[in-house]
């Protein structure tokens, strides 16, 4: 399963960031997607999240001697639009040598009937990433979606991008 996710993993722009180094000895992880298991995807029918892979758990496990910040987000779900957490978004891409930006859409907004009329990044992720790589030019955008998504903002802030898509059980 780790092997299928690595494989289907798309990198969609870098400028030179990726990939980290394995000294790297400070990392923020930042986003809806830093420390959340449900990355499975609609479509895994009786997959549980709970075994699933966080982003958090799988750096922990390659970089056990890292010091490793997690801010899950700005807001209380990934559609929201409350800016809570920014602050200590932004401070904590400042302190760190890497950031990995985990953004992307909850994996029930794809599927069969799961369909929005909008394909940009839900809630406010976009200025997420604008203030974040604004903090840190060492910043990845790891992507967690079931469908193309518009990355034109992303794209305009973000020196890396790597699309996820939904990874499994061990994404």
């Amino acid at each position: 399963a780790r092997r299928m996710a690595e494989e289907c993993a798309v990198l969609l722009k870098n400028e030179g960031v990726l990939p980290f180094s394995l000294n790297t000895k400070k990392i923020a992880l930042i986003g809806p997607f830093a420390d959340l298991n449900e990355i499975k995807g609609f479509w895994s029918c009786c997959g549980k999240d709970e075994e699933c892979v966080s982003v958090a758990e799988g750096v922990r496990a390659l970089l056990p001697d890292s010091e490793i910040k997690i801010v899950p987000v700005t807001t209380p779900t990934i559609n929201g639009t409350a800016e809570n957490g920014f602050g200590e978004a932004i401070a904590a891409a400042e302190w760190a040598d890497a950031v990995v930006l985990c953004l992307g859409e909850h994996q029930k907004y794809s599927g069969e009937g799961n369909s929005r009329t909008d394909i940009r990044l839900p809630g406010i992720q976009n200025e997420l990433a604008a203030a974040v790589c604004k903090a840190n030019e060492k910043c990845a955008v790891l992507l967690f979606n079931g469908r193309p998504l518009d990355l034109t903002a992303i794209d305009a802030v973000a020196p890396a991008i790597l699309d996820m898509w939904f990874p499994g059980s061990e994404g």
